[in-house]
């Protein structure tokens, strides 16, 4: 088992947000000094660390021991990784237009999902389904929201977002399945689709960040704030952090941030 060079740091931050719904308590776990530059990380539900690196990712717990490692260098720099589900997570090849499905030890599993073999080869962003083990996406020149399953069949198409709603800015910056629904972000706000590719909710949220995504809240990074959208009554509450960060991503029960090579685990409690 190899082990990257970490320092850890323990901390005991303990933070309170307050919300109408129900109070979240964030818990800094560990500070991790890391030595090694790395492009983006996440942090699934059980709190292991992502560490994807040019075409390399590197599965580590929370004291920086390393548990498995995948790379293709065949495929090119990986554009994004999708982590809620950690038994099933997904590689995004933008460049490549491909997609790898992975299992919880970064063994490739299935075939090589080819989208250029159905003619979206210009897909912006993509999503795990837990509702049906599909895969969402955005495809900017067709200006389409798909899912598909392992096979590459088309399940779900929404039809040109333009047409169907003209008030939306576009393009599609994220897009995260959450509570059965499809939560898409764009410059000024986030929609919200059911399974079915009905609007059911839209928020307006502006961030360049990627939205957090709990029960009855969305979370975002701004500055050294981290807000929390009530989704029930709409509204918009925050905590001090102590210490800036060049971007926080997280799931329900677990957040990292991170700042240069230090990376600081924190764990949400109802």
């Amino acid at each position: 088992m190899n082990y990257l060079k970490f320092l850890l740091v323990t901390s005991c931050l303990i933070g309170f947000i307050h919300s109408s719904s129900a109070q979240l308590k964030i818990i800094t776990l560990n500070t991790i000094n890391h030595q090694k530059t790395f492009d983006f990380i996440e942090i699934d539900n059980q709190g292991y660390l992502y560490l994807v690196s040019n075409d390399q990712i590197y599965k580590i717990d929370k004291t920086g021991k390393e548990l498995y490692r995948y790379s293709n260098k065949a495929l090119g720099k990986i554009e994004q990784l999708d982590v809620s589900n950690s038994l099933r997570p997904i590689v995004f090849y933008k460049n490549q237009a491909l997609i790898v499905l992975l299992d919880n030890t970064l063994s490739q599993q299935e075939d090589i999902i080819n989208l250029s073999s159905i003619n979206l080869d210009q897909t912006a962003c993509i999503a795990n389904s837990n509702f049906d083990n599909g895969i969402w996406f955005y495809d900017i020149a067709v200006n389409e929201i798909f899912k598909i399953n392992k096979n590459a069949q088309i399940q779900f198409r929404s039809g040109n977002l333009s047409a169907i709603l003209s008030h939306i800015h576009l393009p599609i910056i994220s897009i995260h399945e959450n509570n059965g629904n499809l939560y898409a972000q764009t410059s000024n706000e986030i929609l919200v689709f059911d399974q079915y590719g009905s609007l059911v909710h839209n928020f307006n949220i502006v961030t360049k960040h990627k939205p957090i995504y709990t029960k009855n809240a969305i979370l975002y990074h701004e500055a050294e704030s981290l807000m929390i959208y009530e989704m029930y009554d709409f509204s918009v509450s925050k905590i001090k952090l102590n210490n800036s960060y060049d971007y926080i991503h997280g799931t329900k029960n677990n957040l990292v941030g991170v700042k240069g090579n230090s990376i600081e685990i924190f764990e949400i409690k109802n």
